[in-house]
């Protein structure tokens, strides 16, 4: 028997997991890809994904996450990421300029883009010129990462943040940029938590429990500074990206629709309308992607009872 009845266009799919205490719990998400305009883009939804998905494009490192797959159980704070380029005014090749980005009325994220630089050591650390470039990528990416374009050369990451300056590649900055944040870099890393050493007291086989200092701020991953309270980023909030498209300015309209979980327990209904809490822009491909999910606590996969997913508007 299907657990799930998708009577949506969007992307459905039920994701195990397990709650802190290690007890088995299943998580539904609802994945919707949509044009400029807000119309569901069916034919070419991403769909639920159980592993995370890479870039290929040359400008990005390797392991550079474009998708970060969805094992995620709740994210206390809304996500906001942006796959794709930066590109210089006028799309005339320049070393470096500003881009920005604006949700609703939350104040304007400012960056600036670099062309390639990279770190060079004699008696100490110094950066070369920034080169001309006629586009940057957006990820999120660490000092110090490499290129394949660029081998054999330890270069600097071409997104910055005002006041933020690095003086060596090994220096601890918090790598900026509007993509994917790795799980591996703080602060996203310490929200992940510590066991005790000897307190762990664990059963044969892998450890379920979270650590005891676990935060739900661990599933946010986007930049921390492109995560937003849930209600300043709604249905109907406009985002404006400035040079990050090749067309100068990017305006994307959030759409005003939203998935209604219904779940059936004997004669029992429950209904549940989640906000979104993932929003993710694609300028390149003209689309907008956002994520919802909703927690059935205490019940694994197998005990699941019929779940269904239909469309209403906000």
């Amino acid at each position: 028997m299907n657990v799930i009845e998708n009577l949506t266009p969007l992307a459905v799919g039920l994701m195990p997991s397990h709650d802190r205490n290690g007890r088995a719990q299943s998580v539904v998400v609802v994945k919707g890809t949509f044009d400029r305009q807000g119309r569901v883009a069916e034919r070419e939804r991403v769909p639920v994904l159980t592993a995370d998905v890479y870039f290929d494009e040359p400008e990005y490192p390797r392991h550079c996450i474009r998708f970060e797959a969805d094992w995620a159980s709740v994210k206390p704070l809304t996500d906001l990421i942006v796959n794709g380029f930066a590109y210089p005014p006028g799309q005339r090749p320049a070393s470096q300029f500003e881009v920005s980005l604006q949700v609703g009325g939350n104040r304007p994220v400012h960056a600036r883009v670099f062309g390639p630089r990279y770190w060079r050591k004699v008696l100490g650390w110094s950066l070369s010129n920034a080169a001309p470039v006629e586009r940057v990528a957006l990820a999120c990416l660490a000092p110090g990462h490499e290129l394949a374009a660029h081998p054999q050369k330890t270069m600097a990451s071409p997104v910055q943040w005002s006041g933020d300056i690095s003086r060596a590649p090994d220096e601890a900055v918090t790598p900026a940029g509007f993509g994917t944040y790795d799980r591996a870099w703080s602060p996203r890393l310490g929200y992940a938590g510590s066991y005790p050493g000897k307190g762990k007291d664990c059963a044969p086989g892998l450890e379920s429990r979270m650590p005891p200092n676990f935060d739900e701020r661990y599933w946010n991953c986007a930049h921390p500074k492109l995560q937003f309270e849930r209600s300043s980023v709604e249905p109907g909030a406009r985002i404006r990206l400035q040079n990050m498209s090749a067309d100068g300015q990017f305006d994307v309209t959030l759409p005003g629709i939203a998935p209604v979980i219904s779940m059936t327990n004997g004669a029992h209904v429950e209904t549940i309308r989640p906000g979104f809490d993932t929003v993710i822009v694609e300028p390149e491909a003209d689309r907008l992607i956002l994520v919802w999910r909703h927690v059935i606590a205490g019940t694994p996969i197998a005990l699941a009872n019929p779940v269904t997913v239909h469309l209403d508007h906000v």
